[in-house]
């Protein structure tokens, strides 16, 4: 994840601000649906890979992943899982010329869950870096809160103390064209494996609502 300019008012009242979060099952669950996109990459870069999710999966299917995370907790629990994780803010990674190397052998990009938590520079910057570092066939996928679903307008949104604002499906297009994807297409999606009653729920909710609920995540993806 990246640093939260209020990361010490968080320490001053010791209060862990990802407190409320889907259990570890269920954020596997999500995170192996995204594995399969990756195929026939030979490095695939996790940005803001937390506990290494996504990267334990990525193993599990023989493809070469690296992350990037700055909390040493979640680190460790990935380090016991045997994926490779490296302690860093996002940018300062992408930034520094000693990982030059390594990013440029990245042909894949996956970014889940971090857009929602940077500014609107930010979001230009990480897409420029991006393009300009990986791989030239670089595929990225960029995962994050849909605006236009009301369960995350209402709930998801003001849940994270560290989100800063959302990004609709053609605003992100629009930014990630501008810093040189020449393909850059997004939809929304829940993502979640969901029982019989929870489905037939979403259903309801769909007749009445539409696409305004049942689709809480976006995706981007980007070559």
């Amino acid at each position: 994840m990246i640093e939260a300019p209020h990361q010490t008012v968080f320490e001053k009242y010791k209060f862990n601000p990802f407190q409320v979060a889907v259990s570890e099952d269920v954020a596997v669950d999500f995170h192996s649906r995204h594995v399969e996109y990756f195929a026939g990459c030979s490095k695939v870069l996790d940005l803001g890979a937390g506990r290494g999710l996504f990267l334990r999966e990525l193993k599990k299917k023989g493809i070469d992943g690296i992350g990037v995370e700055n909390d040493s907790e979640s680190i460790k629990v990935g380090e016991k899982f045997g994926v490779r994780c490296i302690k860093a803010d996002i940018f300062e990674f992408l930034r520094a010329e000693e990982n030059r190397k390594i990013i440029a052998e990245c042909d894949g990009v996956y970014c889940a869950f971090v857009i929602e938590h940077l500014d609107p520079e930010q979001v230009f910057e990480l897409f420029h870096l991006v393009r300009k570092n990986c791989a030239p066939n670089v595929r990225c996928r960029f995962i994050t809160n849909n605006p236009e679903d009301l369960d995350v307008l209402g709930y998801t949104l003001w849940v994270d103390l560290t989100h800063r604002r959302l990004y609709p499906c053609d605003l992100l297009v629009a930014m990630a064209r501008s810093q040189g994807f020449s393909v850059a297409t997004a939809k929304v999606f829940s993502g979640l494996s969901l029982n019989w009653f929870q489905r037939f729920k979403v259903f309801i909710c769909k007749l009445r609502w539409g696409a305004k609920r049942g689709s809480p995540n976006l995706l981007l993806d980007c070559s």
